[in-house]
């Protein structure tokens, strides 16, 4: 049996690296909030951590699946990311 041909990034270590980077990404947008960076902004500043192309693979995922939202020019967790983030936050102190 013929297997299809995986699409070009689709590996498994392709893959991590993104589920990793849109962790990054994530966290710093939570971390920052109420600012709201622009992908250029965040590129900036995870570029130690990140390639430029992960870090906007990681916001386009992020914004597709409702984590993250775009306001103009910039990005922000969603309300349901941040009110995850708050309420694990508040557990977190007990």
């Amino acid at each position: 049996m013929n297997r299809p041909k995986a699409k070009p990034g689709s590996s498994r270590a392709e893959r991590r690296r993104v589920l990793d980077a849109q962790r990054v990404v994530l966290a710093c947008l939570l971390d920052v909030h109420p600012k709201t960076p622009t992908p250029t902004e965040l590129e900036a500043q995870l570029g130690r951590e990140l390639e430029p192309p992960v870090v906007a693979r990681a916001i386009e995922n992020l914004c597709q699946a409702g984590f993250a939202e775009r306001r103009g020019d910039a990005l922000a967790p969603s309300p349901a990311a941040l009110a995850f983030h708050n309420q694990n936050c508040a557990a977190s102190r007990w």
